[in-house]
């Protein structure tokens, strides 16, 4: 199955691999269909920016359309309109105002195929350990505790966005960690994963750790146990490299603009300054602080944090999901905890900071959808005796 997304072609296989991957493709389309149409019915009674509601009444997801407005109208970012999200963030609410600019509706279209495409993600991972059936199983309760979690708000987080690009990055994770001898991560994979992380870090940069955390384990991987420390270099690179083709354009955009300072101003310093931090911790009491604030939080959206906890344990000491090597088996959780502890590390917490940790609640229902088809396959088996 990860061979369907950067396929490993050898001279003697290539016709084999090409055909294999056509057929995946065919076979993924009306699986993608399907779940379009499960997201926007889904976001139809889940999100405030739904056509079921008069209006969205939560104050961020308002000034992410005023500025998107603003963009589609001809207002540089940060420079002729303040707000303090990324611009990539914007750019998403400017094509919603070209669908509406006097509603949600846009903004609507553009969660349902943000979630449409989560949904694809978790089930290319499923894939992985699964069938057809029990994969869309699975990822459509990923998808469904997401939406349904107290932290889901209103609808139309910066964090609602990052999804998509955060399961599908974790896809080549689980790919590669469940059998490192069969599977290489290429570099047009670190290239493209790169390049969803630069997307984050332009629609909200705290985010970012969890592509660090991904990057840095498989090029310590592949320095320490596969002691090649020139391919380890050469894809860090490359990810940096995703990554600087996903930001460049915009700073093109406010340099011909003349907003690239007020855009550095904002975007970065004012976030990293504006919001105040308790000075008087002591060094060990800072490095703690942040997983004390994240278990303060989890009570904003219980099932979902004890479903993604419970996730990321089951992918550590279970034989489903990796192989047996222990770093293989801490590849995901490590991820997660990096990805979560970088979040809270300025000492902030909105109960919207917890949809990131959703992508792991995807391990919990594959584990229990592989439970029940042994258990079905049992049943059947003793109906056919």
């Amino acid at each position: 199955m990860y061979n369907d997304i950067i396929p490993y072609i050898n001279n003697k296989g290539e016709i084999a691999v090409l055909k294999a991957q056509s057929k995946n493709i065919k076979k993924d389309i009306p699986v993608f269909i399907i779940f379009l149409a499960f997201s926007f019915g889904l976001l139809y009674i889940c999100t405030a920016s739904s056509p079921r509601y008069a209006i969205n009444p939560w104050n961020d997801a308002n000034a992410f359309f005023t500025m998107g407005r603003a963009m589609a109208n001809g207002a540089t970012l940060y420079k002729d309109i303040f707000e303090q999200k990324g611009p990539l963030l914007y750019l998403i609410h400017a094509a919603a105002s070209l669908i509406s600019d006097t509603s949600f509706f846009g903004v609507y279209i553009m969660q349902s195929v943000s979630l449409s495409v989560t949904a694809f993600a978790a089930y290319k991972i499923s894939a992985l350990y699964l069938n057809t059936g029990w994969s869309v199983f699975s990822s459509v309760l990923t998808c469904f505790i997401t939406v349904n979690s107290g932290c889901y708000y209103y609808g139309d987080t910066a964090e609602e966005f990052c999804l998509p690009l955060l399961m599908a990055s974790l896809y080549f994770f689980c790919a590669y960690f469940k059998n490192t001898q069969l599977n290489s991560i290429g570099k047009p994979a670190f290239f493209v994963v790169g390049f969803f992380a630069g997307c984050v870090a332009m629609i909200k940069f705290t985010l970012i750790g969890f592509w660090f955390a991904w990057a840095a384990y498989i090029s310590l991987y592949t320095w320490i146990a596969k002691k090649d420390f020139k391919k380890a270099a050469i894809n860090a690179l490359i990810f940096i490299g995703g990554m600087a083709a996903a930001i460049a354009p915009w700073l093109v955009y406010f340099a011909v603009n003349g907003g690239l300072k007020d855009f550095i101003n904002t975007y970065f310093v004012i976030n990293a300054t504006a919001y105040p931090i308790e000075r008087h911790y002591s060094f060990l009491v800072r490095l703690r602080k942040p997983l004390g604030v994240f278990s303060e939080r989890i009570l904003a959206a219980p099932v979902l944090s004890a479903v993604a906890v419970v996730g990321g344990i089951l992918y550590a000491v279970t034989n489903f999901f990796a192989e047996k090597k222990f770093f293989s088996r801490m590849s995901v959780p490590f991820v997660a905890f990096l990805g979560i502890y970088i979040i809270y590390f300025g000492l902030r917490a909105y109960d919207y900071y917890l949809i990131p940790i959703s992508v792991f609640t995807v391990f919990t229902f594959i584990f229990i959808a592989i439970l029940l088809d042994k258990l079905f396959k049992k049943k059947s088996g003793v109906i056919s005796a």
